[in-house]
């Protein structure tokens, strides 16, 4: 009977554990926000805000406390929060969707404590729990963390055109429901263009009505509906272009051909059929995005042209194989920035057998760069004369005056085009006036013997995409333009 007894004991006992442990534990006290406030209710798109709060809860810290915002059109907006938090402090965060520009209205603060349990203080002053129950009221004043998003300065880019400029500008894809439109300003003059764009990240537009060689400034103010935000600016010069440019005969067929560079897309090589006539283009390379194209002349036996890279100024030889397409490049030295107003390597200006660089910079000085024993390298530039910055085209060419000497283009603000003959030594004599009238061109470039007679001729696109060859005298003169296609607008 003892053994009974002590084995019923023993059932019990487990059995009256067994019911305290599954009897259910008090509710937890749900997390009470005392105070909640941000530094600063305007702001910019992206941009971080402080919010500082205290709460009081019977866990040591807190899982969550985050804002919810809605809209000027009643739809949810973004979140405002941090997680792992002490019961009191602050934190730093940006909007959950980035925050477009435009009028955000708190509706909610939502607590949670380190135990799951979360409190909702609504804007109507009621308190949810698990934002269902309601449990009480609060005295918060919740139009205290009200948001006005202004949208931020977009990136911009402008790119020279002749007469004119393509100037391109985009803001972070989550700013861009919030943009109504751009305000571009034109300096010098002022001019402003009104651009709308509701939703647009990326736009661009052409300015025309430029003057060639002068400096403009194009400044890029996004538009909402609270007002504008900062501006940010980018410059070029118009000039006359210089995509299209002479190739020499890539593929020994005896026949002059031509590149010509898609801007910021893609080299083309259009083959010479004779006659002053070509082949549909076939692609080169992909030196676009980034890079700006020259004249070269030869490395390695091969055709080719210079690159210069757009994030550090420094030049790329692409060599072109007979086939017309690009296989290797090679870095060009001097390593390190070339002056980036013209460039042109594809004349021997010092008689070596070898071409040389000419460069103006952008402050117009124009410089030499011997060609050396190495391929892709020349010696350090030397000073050959200042006051290029008001040429709105500079280029080399072969010889076209006669005295077997390369020779040096520009044309000047008056739109007259000038010869600098070519000593041979490395400089020029006094230059020569051609004629007037080249000002209004699209784009102008030495096309070696494009005609088949021997001479040295001047190639040209007209603003509406004409191909036009001047046919070279041999004299330092030039025969009326023949028109020979259309359809070159695409490379100014």
């Amino acid at each position: 009977m003892s053994r009974l007894r002590a084995l019923a004991a023993t059932l019990a006992a487990a059995l009256l554990t067994g019911l305290v442990a599954a009897a259910p534990a008090t509710a937890a006290t749900p997390p009470v926000l005392k105070s909640i406030s941000v530094d600063r209710q305007t702001l910019r798109a992206a941009e971080l805000i402080k919010t500082s709060y205290a709460v009081e809860d019977d866990a040591a810290g807190l899982e969550s406390v985050a804002i919810s915002y809605s809209r000027t059109d009643n739809s949810w907006g973004p979140d405002l929060g941090a997680s792992t938090l002490p019961l009191a402090g602050s934190f730093s965060a940006r909007l959950s969707d980035g925050g477009w520009p435009g009028q955000l209205t708190a509706e909610k603060v939502s607590v949670m404590d380190g135990q799951g349990v979360e409190a909702q203080y609504w804007r109507d002053g009621t308190i949810r729990i698990y934002g269902t129950q309601v449990s009480g009221r609060h005295t918060l004043d919740l139009a205290a963390l009200d948001l006005t998003v202004t949208p931020n300065a977009p990136t911009v880019v402008a790119r020279s055109r002749p007469q004119s400029a393509v100037v391109s500008w985009s803001v972070g894809t989550n700013e861009a429901p919030g943009i109504t439109g751009y305000k571009v300003t034109v300096n010098p003059g002022g001019r402003v263009i009104d651009i709308p764009g509701i939703g647009s990240a990326d736009r661009s537009v052409v300015v025309t009505g430029l003057k060639n060689a002068t400096p403009y400034t194009f400044t890029v103010v996004a538009q909402s509906r609270v007002g504008p935000g900062p501006g940010r600016s980018a410059s070029a010069t118009p000039l006359i272009s210089g995509n299209v440019f002479a190739a020499g005969d890539v593929n020994g067929d005896r026949k002059m051909d031509l590149f010509a560079q898609l801007p910021n897309r893609e080299e083309r090589l259009y083959r010479g059929k004779g006659a002053m006539t070509f082949a549909p283009y076939t692609r080169v390379s992909e030196y676009g995005a980034g890079y700006r194209v020259y004249p070269g002349y030869k490395y390695f036996g091969k055709t080719s042209f210079l690159a210069q890279r757009s994030w550090d100024n420094g030049l790329e030889g692409v060599v072109v194989e007979r086939t017309g397409r690009s296989t290797f490049g090679v870095g060009v030295r001097p390593q390190g920035a070339w002056p980036t107003r013209f460039i042109d390597g594809s004349a021997d200006f010092t008689g070596d057998g070898r071409a040389d660089v000419v460069a103006v910079t952008s402050t117009g000085s124009l410089y030499l760069y011997r060609s050396t024993s190495t391929e892709a390298s020349y010696s350090k530039g030397v000073f050959v004369g200042r006051g290029w910055q008001t040429m709105q085209s500079v280029f080399a060419s072969g010889d076209v005056t006669g005295d077997r000497r390369s020779d040096l283009f520009a044309v000047d603000a008056a739109g007259v085009l000038w010869i600098y003959p070519g000593t041979g030594k490395g400089t020029f004599s006094t230059r020569r006036k051609v004629s007037a009238g080249w000002g209004g061109l699209g784009g102008l470039f030495y096309a070696r013997d494009l005609s088949g007679d021997g001479r040295g001729d001047l190639g040209a696109i007209t603003m509406d995409g004409k191909l036009r060859i001047y046919k070279g005298r041999g004299n330092g003169t030039f025969a009326p333009a023949v028109t020979v296609s259309s359809g070159w607008a695409p490379y100014l």
